[in-house]
């Protein structure tokens, strides 16, 4: 059930599109609704005078509806046209290398970069549809705070004089009272920001900006934090089995689909595992339907059908995994040795030793007395804990028929090497997807199926790597982030030291089950500042709203770089920033300027973008600069770029 205060509110494109034929508030000081969210009409004021809004001098524009008319497909003679490139957000995965024309100051067409390496050249329509993205009716124009309670959805707009005042007072009282770890800097994985978080020396983690329900289930599996562990997906080829969990793969990452046919012809036999017959499961070799919110189900029953016919793989559980660890059968905890080394059990000498000793004659299962307290492996104690878990349970809560589950185990588990391919989307949102990550990780421990070619287990977002990593700007050594005592995804759920939240184009209420958590959460903190080119519903519950612009706008003529999907990537300003919005690096450092702290930061992007392509550290890149790039159309390959990750 969502809260009352959530359940009352109309938002998305009904809510911020309800005045798409009529009228724009003009005064500065008027207030949003209060009751049904941010209407388009909150964001769209022109206060009267344009200059309120940063429009006057803008080519002349004084009026949203003159920022969003229709650009003409065709020039007229004497328009001034000229061609910049860049990339796409880097938050789909595709990092598409982008051709973009402007007419008269107007983005009119975006194209595919054909100075890419061939079979980086594609752009799927997300990219192509950017024009209608940037010129949208519905981003944010102006700062806006917060003048009713929290989560009323009352905001005026404001200047950036005033939104930075609020924005330094509120942050140093958090950080007067509370110290620097009760500042949390959430950003979006698109973002572009990269000092803020170790100048203010904040509790930060890029885990937002993703869901995070099966990577908290995941990570501690993986024993690092992260997502996943997959491969670039051109490994593909190399596997005999691939299963997609509530993937729809060859949409989300339309550009990415090719290897996955390609795949399909070298001989993988692809399962779709969804509810819905996706554009994936109508292009692969099965599709099996599921009960919604039941992924966990169907792992723990293929676990207990592995088991139970011993299609597991003994030398990796043992060399690679916690299964031959020895645990304590009175209180759970795992033996240590004084050294802090795990432990597991030695049949020649009748007593424990580090697990760093473990060798071809180490016991997987048994129980062992040692000083007084029995101890069994843990994986003796994960097959009990399986006797409730069996391969009719899991077929009666997910409505596979068990035979299925124990067909598609055998496949998993002996047919190999073999990909588990978990969609970022709904399984996500699922109360238990922590509990989907656990039983995940376990089957790919149970297999070894990761680690090596043809396997995976996760998202599979690895579209081909650079292998090169742009370095962070010099700043002083103290100036790093804070230890982060709370997992994020337990934030809402458990006390934690947080008292003031910045958000990063990133949604705050998108990546938790329990929304009502979440909201009473906010509620308790000190400060809410929410940073976006768009108002989603997350805004809501923000103190003060910052207007970004999109990846095509920039003050300066060099906006930024990336290093991803084997390519070296500039990003060239399109157009200048529309409304009153900032470029990610601009409002950082204005941001920082507010603080007292914008004197350690690189004084321009074109600086930036300078040091961190001098200082790349890698043998696969040659010396490149802005110049040489700007020569190649904004782009360079990268060494072996054929050879997958």
């Amino acid at each position: 059930m969502l809260s009352p205060h959530w359940g009352n509110k109309v938002w998305g494109s009904r809510a911020l599109s309800a005045n798409r034929s009529g009228q724009r508030g003009e005064e500065m000081g008027e207030v949003a609704s209060s009751r049904v969210g941010l209407t388009r009409r909150s964001f769209l004021k022109t206060a009267g005078a344009a200059g309120a809004l940063g429009l006057a001098g803008a080519a002349g524009m004084t009026s949203s509806s003159n920022w969003l008319a229709p650009v003409e497909a065709n020039a007229d003679e004497g328009a001034e046209e000229h061609v910049a490139y860049t990339y796409h957000q880097k938050h789909c995965r595709g990092n598409c290398m982008l051709k973009c024309t402007v007419r008269d100051g107007r983005l009119c067409k975006i194209e595919p970069n054909m100075a890419a390496a061939k079979g980086f050249q594609s752009v799927c329509l997300k990219g192509l549809s950017e024009i209608q993205h940037v010129y949208s009716a519905d981003r944010i124009q102006s700062p806006m705070k917060r003048v009713g309670e929290r989560g009323s959805g009352e905001f005026v707009a404001i200047s950036w004089d005033e939104a930075l005042d609020i924005f330094s007072e509120n942050v140093k009282s958090c950080w007067d009272k509370h110290g620097k770890s009760s500042v949390y800097l959430a950003a979006a994985t698109e973002s572009e920001i990269s000092n803020m978080r170790n100048i203010m020396q904040c509790g930060y983690t890029s885990y937002h900006g993703i869901d995070i329900g099966i990577s908290n289930g995941l990570a501690p599996m993986f024993g690092f934090k992260a997502a996943s562990a997959v491969n670039d997906i051109r490994d593909w080829k190399n596997c005999k089995t691939f299963i997609a969990i509530s993937l729809n793969f060859i949409e989300t990452s339309l550009t990415h689909s090719r290897h996955y046919f390609n795949a399909m012809e070298a001989g993988m036999h692809t399962i779709v595992i969804d509810p819905h017959y996706s554009s994936m499961a109508s292009k692969s070799d099965e599709w099996i339907p599921i009960e919604p919110g039941t992924d966990g189900a169907f792992y723990l029953g293929m676990a207990s059908s592995i088991i139970d016919n011993e299609w597991y793989n003994k030398a990796f559980m043992r060399d690679h995994t916690t299964f031959p660890f020895l645990v304590s059968t009175v209180d759970g905890t795992m033996l240590e040795s004084p050294e802090g080394d795990f432990m597991v059990w030695d049949p020649t000498t009748s007593a424990p030793k580090p697990y760093t000793e473990t060798n071809d004659q180490t016991p997987l299962e048994g129980e062992f007395d040692y000083e007084g307290v029995t101890y069994a492996t843990a994986f003796t104690l994960f097959k009990e804990g399986q006797k409730t878990q069996s391969v009719e349970w899991a077929a009666d809560v997910t409505k596979i028929p068990a035979s299925e589950i124990e067909r598609i185990a055998k496949m998993y588990a002996l047919d190999t090497p073999s990909v588990l391919a978990i969609g970022q989307g709904g399984c996500d949102k699922y109360n238990n997807s922590d509990i989907a990550g656990h039983a995940a990780g376990i089957l790919a421990a149970l297999t070894g199926n990761i680690g090596k070619s043809g396997t995976g287990l996760g998202y599979p977002g690895n579209g081909g790597y650079a292998s090169a990593t742009l370095p962070s700007w010099p700043l002083k050594p103290e100036m790093k982030t804070s230890s982060f005592k709370t997992p994020v995804y337990e934030l809402p759920y458990v006390e934690n030291d947080i008292r003031c939240y910045i958000t990063l184009g990133d949604q705050i209420m998108q990546h938790f089950a329990d929304l009502n958590k979440v909201y009473e959460w906010l509620m308790t903190l000190d400060f809410v500042c929410y940073i976006d080119i768009h108002a989603i519903s997350g805004s809501q519950y923000a103190d003060l709203i910052l207007p970004i612009s999109s990846r095509f706008e920039s003050e300066t003529e060099i906006g930024g770089v990336q290093a991803v999907r084997d390519h070296i990537m500039l990003r060239e300003k399109v157009i200048e920033p529309l409304f009153e919005s900032k470029s990610e690096y601009e409002l950082e450092r204005m941001l920082m300027d507010s603080l007292g702290l914008g004197d350690v930061m690189h004084k321009t992007t074109e600086e930036l973008v300078s040091y961190q392509l001098a200082n790349i550290k890698s043998p696969l890149v040659d010396q490149v600069t802005i110049e040489s790039l700007q020569a190649n159309q904004g782009v360079m390959t990268v060494k072996n770029a054929d050879t997958p990750y």
